[in-house]
């Protein structure tokens, strides 16, 4: 509930009202998972770019020990890329100086963080990665704006090309024609393309 409240509460089309759910029951707008050290799930959806994206994580980290001078256990990142690539970072504030206005970063302090992306139309990513879970998994509520696919796998033509962002990893895995009729060494195998 935390992170819809949040999510909610920069509503400045309706100021001062909370919406606890604002969806009907064939929307995939809440999803519940859990990640683990070193792991990354990734959401995908589409926006006509009419709005900005706002998306929202939130979760229960186990209880630090008492008097810790960091009190974050398990650190979750949520990171925002729009159609053309540009990656958006959660909001943070300086512990120094928490008058000042919030900034973009990496956020290792707290378990709520919400990134904000500017309006474009087309297919948006949206990543949760366990950077530090040394209590995991830790299980986590992401907030989308629109209806969102878990680890969607790209979809490709298969007489190609297929282009995909640097540094993204491609399962190739099919069957097919080898005109030298040698095994390709690519066919279920796991690349970086850069």
């Amino acid at each position: 509930m935390p992170a819809r409240i949040t999510s909610s509460v920069g509503d400045t089309q309706r100021p001062g009202r909370v919406d606890f759910v604002i969806a009907d029951d064939t929307a995939d707008l809440i999803h519940v998972d859990q990640v683990d050290n070193g792991d990354t799930d990734f959401y995908t959806f589409n926006s006509d770019g009419t709005t900005n994206i706002q998306v929202t994580l939130a979760y229960d980290d186990p209880p630090a020990a008492r008097l810790a001078a960091t009190t974050l256990i398990n650190d979750l990142d949520l990171r925002l890329t729009d159609p053309d690539g540009i990656v958006y970072q959660p909001f943070t504030l300086n512990p120094a100086a928490p008058a000042n206005a919030a900034g973009t970063g990496d956020d290792s302090i707290n378990n709520v963080e919400m990134v904000i992306g500017t309006a474009k139309a087309g297919t948006w990513t949206v990543s949760v990665a366990g950077a530090t879970v040394p209590s995991g998994p830790q299980q986590y509520t992401l907030l989308t704006p629109f209806d969102a696919a878990l680890n969607r796998p790209p979809v490709a033509d298969a007489n190609g090309p297929y282009i995909t962002n640097e540094g993204t990893d491609v399962v190739l895995n099919g069957s097919g024609t080898d005109p030298d009729l040698d095994a390709s060494p690519m066919i279920g195998t796991s690349t970086t393309m850069a």
